[in-house]
């Protein structure tokens, strides 16, 4: 709900208001919960019905939260850009509760249509590459990710697990170029969640990578050098590229590393596993490490709780 564009549409819907909205996603929660509300709002707009309990009872997303879902509260060590540490007290929500409750809100609002029911999709296995990763050179790496390991209650900064990603990139590169070398593909899409593992994979390839400081007409023009089989390889960050290109000419994606967001990752899959593919789809996971073993375990709970709702 802080996005411009999101407040932009709530503001038109119930200043006009609009007594009939249909809403398309495919994805109506990409992570957690409380990412309903804001679809769940906008549908009790609707100037027919007198009396909006919802928004009494919501007023804002939090109160949405702090109803469906647990949350944690912890603090995490934050280093400044001068270099002074200091400690910030960060809330988190996750799972779900009262679930009954939630359904009845959605109840008569959401109609959900599954891909495996409407559409032909070919096939799909999961391939998880274990390499494991022991020696960290970074002594502050492998502290946190012990440290994430053994509780639940702790968190890895963005800045460690990039640099762990890029840890893996050699593993990856290699991996991929054998089987490029051996004839087992004839393309392959490469997935990172960060720009620095991103460059370095596309360097490796001699290709442009595509990431969030690329522009999106730039972008295009680079998937469209890889539908032609210009590069054999596109190397992407998953925030930048999991949505929008339709690229059912290549049959596997690998994934140097996974994001903590199970929504993003399905949309990435989904780049290849759609209509007009032929073949089956092969996706390709590098787990470097028992930590990021952990790490695909929470985007199967978050995914186990998302279909709970869904």
């Amino acid at each position: 709900t802080q996005a411009k564009r999101t407040q932009i549409a709530h503001k038109l819907i119930f200043e006009y208001a609009i007594k009939r909205c249909l809403l398309l996603t495919g994805t109506p929660i990409l992570n957690r919960v409380y990412e309903l509300y804001s679809l769940l709002a906008i549908t009790y707009y609707n100037p027919e019905i007198k009396e909006d309990l919802f928004s009494k009872k919501f007023p804002e997303w939090v109160t949405f939260a702090d109803t469906f879902s647990h949350v944690k509260e912890y603090t995490m060590e934050v280093k400044a850009k001068n270099g002074r540490v200091f400690d910030r007290k960060v809330q988190q929500w996750s799972g779900l509760k009262n679930k009954e409750e939630l359904k009845r809100w959605l109840s008569g609002r959401f109609i959900r249509f599954k891909s495996d029911k409407v559409l032909n999709l070919p096939p799909s296995i999961h391939l998880d590459i274990m390499a494991e990763i022991d020696d960290y050179p970074d002594k502050e790496i492998l502290a946190e990710f012990v440290k994430f390991q053994e509780s639940a209650e702790s968190s890895i900064a963005s800045d460690i697990k990039a640099q762990a990603a890029l840890m893996t990139v050699p593993f990856t590169c290699n991996y991929v170029k054998e089987l490029l070398e051996t004839g087992a593909l004839e393309n392959i899409i490469i997935y990172t969640d960060h720009i620095e593992s991103c460059k370095e994979i596309a360097k490796f390839f001699n290709v442009t990578p595509i990431h969030g400081q690329v522009l999106a007409a730039k972008r295009s023009v680079i998937a469209q050098g890889f539908k032609k089989l210009t590069d054999r390889v596109l190397v992407a960050t998953i925030g930048s590229f999991s949505t929008g290109e339709n690229l059912q000419m290549c049959k596997d994606i690998v994934f140097n590393d996974l994001p903590f967001v199970p929504g993003m990752l399905s949309q990435a899959e989904f780049r290849i596993k759609r209509k007009g593919q032929t073949g089956t789809c092969r996706f390709h996971r590098i787990l470097a490490s028992k930590q990021v073993k952990k790490i695909l375990n929470i985007l199967e709970s978050k995914n186990q709780v998302i279909n709970q709702i869904m």
